[in-house]
Order: structure tokens, then C-alpha cells, then sequence
């Protein structure tokens, strides 16, 4: 079953038009179909439903076709009732359909534009796999694979020139800006989350789970990348292969699902060239370094103003209170304004600078609140530290609800950008800033019984990645702290479990659970002159649990 999306793509003229993002499904579904299995393909339009279908039976495929928006729920479960019906059962399911409504500056992006893609890229992703695991249990197990892109390791991101009219001596400058697909790379960077928390739970079922991560490869949908001689001398000029892919890509995928990679589980096969596998590397790598840098002097922060969310326990109170000892005025938050009224009575027996307020991050008159507040009482602001984060829900990945991702993507991810794209104005009136998501361990390391909110946390090393590229020419960094596991009452569900405890002492190098103030002191040191050559990058503090992207 290869699910396909139509959806609007901007062209390279700037127009917008509908296309059909199925060029790479259509060569999964001709490779599997090559091979024997009886493919179900589909798309939003009939009439490419019925081309897909007559090309793949010129080839003796077995092949049914369907229309299918995997963004609806009642369409999602009709191609699972066909399947079933004209098929007898399901064994692989190839999860291809994607949208990417917006090509800019990710600061453009709008709610709408997070919603669509979060909503189809990521969150249909899973209920689709949700409505096909038990079948596949039926039939002893199963592949699944997801389509991603190299945009989840390195972000995508191409220089334009632009005309804009001066009135300079009548002559028509011209101005070289970047722009991107952030919001599309983010989603996919959440498939490399979604991947490894899947595998783990479906292992037990002989179900594998793997994703592919294309890089430019010659369809439709990027020819928005492929018909611009600009941006394909860059990448020439790059890659070490000299020139785009055909679809032919959808070898690895026949690979992976047919069992010749049967130790395979939990991988990501990259279709880009090496050095994009060896950036990403190295940037897990990096941040083990930063553990020799020099103590941070007590007054590195001074006059600076720092917001941080959710911060009146656990980590963003132990952030709140490194980042007001070393001189910033810090702006602290929660939903209940009891607890931050606690919380600036504590931080101010330190003689910290703290104003406080209540915000629920997931409302926009919240976020809009808070930023005002901060302005007017404040002047100005410096540095965002984006720890506010939900989770509806603990159990096995496949219980999960539309609701429950609902919840988890637009507070734990949306509302983390769009908090940012309301700083940042701020920060380049004041000539700069800096940006750290807190993400988790688990967005590396799945957590049992905590898969959505992994997915979610992986997603963050993607905004992180993104953000850092477009926002570095506004001098504002932006970096990511992946904590292990913290004595919180957030994380008490795992803590206080004496089996989960035992299973993980036996992990880290340090084996103890981590105290909020060694986080606290991290995002300090990220805030400060001391890691101005650090940006885009992640820092794990997890008592040595490994991380790999």
C-alpha cells in the first residue's frame, strides 16, 4: 500500500498550482510490483488513480487503485477497507504522502502553513500506520516504510536573487535572501522520530520499521529546486554526485521491505551524498566538547532580558535561576499564576532581576501577551528559552489518539515557532540574540511509553537546525538542549518506577538521574558570549546515553 498526496506546490516563477507527489511512490509501487506483491496505489485524483493503474498493469503488476487525502480519517480507513477487500490482507505499507504549501523564510510561515504540514506529514503518518498494524499482525508480521528527506538532516535552504526597486540614482539593485522549505524539514525530521519509536514498540510483532531520506530527486514536486540553474549549481558545486536523482531511488525502499536488510530496524537510508550523513554525525558529535569549556563568569549576561516558558518548576525554573545569576532579567511563565508567584518570590531571594506572568503557550493571545509584557516592562528582549511542553499520554504508541497528537504537535512544536517568530524583530532591533528549544533524549533514544512526545522532541532538532540557518544573518543563534532523564515531576511517571529505573542505571556512563540545575546550566552557557561560535547544534546531557540522527 503506497499512499500519495496531491497538494499545492509553488513553481520557481512563484505561482502556485496543484501537483500530484507520486513520482517516487509510483517507482515504489513499479519496484515492489516487479517483484511479486500486489500493489495498492492511490491519489486525491481519480484520473491519476487510473493513469498509475494502466501504466503499472503495461508491466504485469498486480495493482489496485483508490483516491485517498490521508489527511481525512474516513478516506484513510476506505484505502485500509479496499486494501482488505480486494486484497485479502496487508503486509507493507510505503507512508509517501507529504504537502508543502509554503517555499520562503520559515519566519514567514504561518499557523495555517504548521497545521497542513504537521497535520498531513507527520500525524496521518502514524494514524495510517495505527489502521494497519493489526492486519499486519494478522498475517505474522510486516514492513513499514516512511518517506522522509535529506531536509531532515540539513536543512534546505537556497539563495534567490531578488529585485527591489531603490530610489538610488533610478537604478534597480538587487538583494541575495535565502529561502526555504523549514516548516516541510521539520515535519521530516519528526518521520526520523517516528521511525525509531514505531520500531521499538512493533518489534515484538515482526514488524520492521525503516525510512528513506531522499535527496533531490527529479519529480514533480521539486522541480520548484531541480528547474532553478541557480540552485542546482550550488548543489553541484556540494554534492559529491555531480548531479540529481531519478527515482530510481526506490531501489533502497524495495530493499528495505523485501528482505534483504532483515537486520535492518530503525535505520534511515540516505539518498544524498556521504557528507550530508557525515555533517549530521558530527553533529551529534559536537556538543561532547562543550564539556571543557571555561566556568562562565557570574556577570556574562548582564543587561540582557530572557523569557522562558513553563518556567516555574522543574527546568525552566532551574534555567530561570542560572540565567538571572548571571545578570539577565528573566521573564518567567506558567498556566496557574499561583505557581509563578512562587516562583518569583524564590528566584528574587537570589536577588535575581524576574518579572512574571501567566501564558499558555498553545493560545496566540497568550504568546502575544507575553511578549508585550516583556517589552514593556523589560524593553526588549534577548534570549527565548522554549521549555514549555505536553504530554496527554503514556502507553503504547498505537493507543494513542488524534486528539492526543493534536495536542503534543501544536503545544511542543507549533507553539515553540511561533513563540519564536514573535521574538525575533525584537532581538535584531537589539542587534541580535539567543534561541534554545529544550528537547529530550528520547528524540534520539525512544522512551517507552512516551512515543508521541518523542516524535515531537526529535522535531525540535529540526526547527533547531532550520532556524539557526536562516537567523544567523540577524546574529541570533539558535540551539537545542536534548536532556536524559531529570528528577522532575514531569518525568516522575518514570523516576518513581523502580523497574525503569533499574533497566536504566544499567545505561548511562553516569549512573544517576540528572538534577534540573545541570540543565539550567547548559542553556546558560548556550545564552552566553562563550558559545558564540555555537549554533544549529544540539547538546545532550544524559549522563552518557548515546545519540544518533
Amino acid at each position: 500500500m503506497i499512499p500519495a498526496s496531491s497538494e499545492v506546490r509553488v513553481g520557481s516563477d512563484g505561482t502556485e498550482r496543484l501537483e500530484i507527489s507520486a513520482r517516487i511512490g509510483l517507482a515504489a509501487a513499479q519496484a515492489l510490483g516487479m517483484r511479486g506483491a500486489h500493489v495498492v496505489v492511490s491519489s486525491r485524483r481519480q484520473a491519476n488513480v487510473d493513469k498509475a493503474v494502466a501504466l503499472l498493469r503495461t508491466h504485469n503488476i498486480q495493482v489496485t487503485g483508490t483516491t485517498c487525502n490521508v489527511g481525512k480519517g474516513e478516506d484513510r480507513e476506505k484505502l485500509i477497507q479496499m486494501t482488505l477487500d480486494q486484497c485479502g490482507g496487508i503486509d507493507i505499507l510505503v507512508s509517501n504522502a507529504a504537502v508543502n504549501p509554503f517555499f520562503g523564510n520559515i519566519l514567514d510561515s504561518t499557523e495555517d502553513v504548521w497545521d497542513k504540514i504537521l497535520s498531513v506529514n507527520v500525524k496521518s503518518a502514524f494514524l495510517l500506520t495505527k489502521l494497519v498494524v493489526p492486519h499486519m499482525e494478522k498475517r505474522g508480521g510486516g514492513n513499514i516504510v516512511f518517506v522522509s528527506s535529506v531536509g531532515a538532516y540539513q536543512p534546505m535552504q537556497v539563495s534567490v536573487n531578488v529585485p527591489l526597486c531603490y530610489h538610488i540614482c533610478s537604478e534597480m539593485l538587487k538583494k541575495e535572501f535565502l529561502q526555504g522549505l523549514g516548516p516541510y524539514c521539520v515535519s521530516k525530521t519528526a518521520l526520523l522520530g517516528l521511525t525509531r519509536v514505531l520500531a521499538t514498540e512493533l518489534a515484538q510483532s515482526n514488524i520492521r520499521v525503516n525510512c528513506v531520506a531522499p535527496g533531490v530527486i527529479k519529480t514533480r514536486f521539486s522541480s520548484a529546486l531541480w528547474e532553478n540553474e541557480a540552485i542546482m549549481d550550488n548543489l553541484r558545486s556540494s554534492s559529491a554526485s555531480k548531479e540529481h536523482s531519478h527515482p530510481r531511488f526506490s531501489k533502497m525502499i524495495r530493499a528495505v521491505v523485501t528482505g534483504l536488510d532483515m537486520l535492518v530496524t530503525y535505520s534511515t537510508v540516505d539518498g544524498a551524498p556521504t557528507q550530508v550523513m557525515l555533517r549530521s554525525i558530527f553533529r551529534c558529535l559536537s556538543p561532547n566538547l562543550v564539556a571543557g569549556q571555561r566556568r562562565m563568569s557570574q556577570s556574562s549576561l548582564n543587561g540582557k532580558v530572557a523569557i522562558v516558558t513553563a518556567s516555574t518548576d522543574g527546568i525552566g525554573l532551574a534555567t530561570a535561576q542560572a540565567l538571572g545569576m548571571r545578570g539577565a532579567h528573566v521573564v518567567v511563565s506558567s498556566r496557574c499564576q499561583a505557581n509563578v508567584d512562587k516562583a518569583v518570590a524564590l528566584l528574587r531571594t537570589h536577588n535575581i532581576q524576574v518579572t512574571g506572568t501567566t501564558c499558555n503557550v498553545g493560545k496566540g493571545e497568550d504568546r502575544e501577551k507575553l511578549i508585550q509584557m516583556t517589552l514593556d516592562q523589560c524593553g526588549g528582549i534577548d534570549i527565548l528559552v522554549s521549555n514549555a511542553a505536553v504530554n496527554p499520554f503514556f502507553g503504547n504508541i498505537l493507543d494513542s489518539t488524534e486528539d492526543v497528537w493534536d495536542k503534543i504537535l501544536s503545544v511542543n512544536v507549533k507553539s515553540a515557532f511561533l513563540l519564536t517568530k514573535l521574538v525575533v524583530p525584537h532581538m535584531e532591533k537589539r542587534g541580535g540574540g539567543n534561541i534554545v528549544f529544550v528537547s529530550s533524549v528520547g528524540a534520539y533514544q525512544p522512551m517507552q511509553g512516551l512515543g508521541p512526545y518523542c516524535v515531537s522532541k526529535t522535531a525540535l532538532l529540526g526547527l533547531t537546525r532550520v532556524l539557526a540557518t536562516e537567523l544567523a544573518q540577524s546574529n541570533i543563534r539558535v540551539n537545542c538542549v536534548a536532556p536524559g532523564l531529570i528528577k522532575t515531576r514531569f518525568s516522575a511517571i518514570l523516576w518513581e518506577n523502580e523497574a525503569i529505573m533499574d533497566k536504566f542505571k544499567n545505561q548511562p556512563s553516569i549512573k544517576r538521574i540528572g538534577q534540573v540545575e545541570e540543565i539550567g546550566g547548559v542553556v546558560a552557557f548556550l545564552c552566553s558570549e562563550e558559545a558564540s561560535y555555537i549554533t544549529g547544534e544540539t547538546i545532550t546531557a544524559s549522563g552518557g546515553m548515546g545519540c544518533r540522527l
